[in-house]
């Protein structure tokens, strides 16, 4: 079996996906929307910014569990040094799984986020590759891939996760959740 990458970010590590395989993942590296050319429904914070689910290309961009607004989600944008040292792990940006939802004065709130992911041969054995830092010991992240959930254990500082699957299906979901009690202002961090 060959074994191909579900790429978030490996170029921070010095692999490239043309080495690895075909990436399948859109804007697995949150680059895009990009700060400074940012969509009108964006809103620009500085060295952080948050997005409608609409202007997220590859991403569905949901409110999580008990944090559902009736609004779109919004996805935020950190861009360094945003957050003392931590530097994105490829590109400009990173996500960060906690943002406002859109209402002036209110917490931020737990998001979700997730796209189908469309592949060439279900006999390949895939690699979900990405990098996740955790900002508050109240929350946790959720990472679902093609039907299987887990819910890896992080602490704070970049930690690189991979999952190897052979996909039941040509076309599955990926999604990352920020989930747990408490978490209102920080979120999991993703690139």
């Amino acid at each position: 079996m060959n074994t191909k990458a579900l790429i978030i970010a490996l170029a921070a590590m010095g692999v490239s996906a043309s080495a690895l395989g075909q990436n399948f993942v859109v804007n697995g590296s949150f680059e895009d929307p990009a700060d400074g050319s940012l969509p009108t429904d964006c809103v620009d914070s500085g060295n952080w910014f948050y997005c409608p689910s609409a202007d997220v290309p590859g991403w569905d961009v949901t409110w999580n569990g008990s944090y559902e607004t009736g609004m779109p989600g919004n996805l935020e944008f950190q861009t360094a040094p945003t957050i003392g040292d931590v530097d994105p792990q490829d590109g400009d940006q990173y996500a960060e799984l906690a943002t406002a939802p859109g209402t002036a004065g209110t917490d931020d709130r737990q998001v979700e986020i997730s796209q189908s992911v469309t592949v060439d041969c279900v006999l390949d054995v895939y690699t979900l590759s990405f990098y996740a830092s955790q900002r508050n010991s109240l929350g946790e992240l959720e990472v679902t891939y093609d039907g299987t959930t887990v819910t890896p254990g992080i602490g704070a500082g970049w930690t690189l996760f991979e999952y190897d699957f052979q996909p039941t299906d040509f076309t599955f979901d990926i999604a990352f959740a920020e989930v747990g009690d408490g978490v209102t202002t920080i979120g999991t961090l993703l690139d």
